[in-house]
């Protein structure tokens, strides 16, 4: 479901010149890249998310998750749709540390 947004030409390159990638991701060969996006010249400053936050932005998610997973464990639309994403993440899930 992912494109690039920038380097679309770069990325369709990579794709070419590596036909493996393809086996394991067949969904890159049927997408063409959509045009560039223009990045805006200005960005929040570094001290706007402070990477000391980040191991307690990790425990409030996952137990943001946790929580609305099992807030809906009686809905069977729900439950389809957790498997579902599920199954189309696992290609990904070979770069998961």
């Amino acid at each position: 479901m992912s494109q690039p947004v920038y380097g679309g030409e770069v990325f369709e390159r990579i794709v070419r010149s590596n036909p493996q990638l393809s086996e394991h991701f067949p969904q890159l060969l049927q997408k063409p890249t959509q045009a560039d996006v223009e990045f805006p010249s200005a960005r929040m400053s570094v001290w706007f998310y402070p990477s000391a936050l980040d191991g307690a932005a990790r425990i409030v998610g996952g137990a943001a998750w946790r929580y609305m997973q099992w807030t809906r464990r009686h809905s069977p639309e729900a439950l389809a749709r957790v498997a579902f994403v599920r199954e189309t993440m696992r290609p990904y899930t070979l770069f998961d540390s």
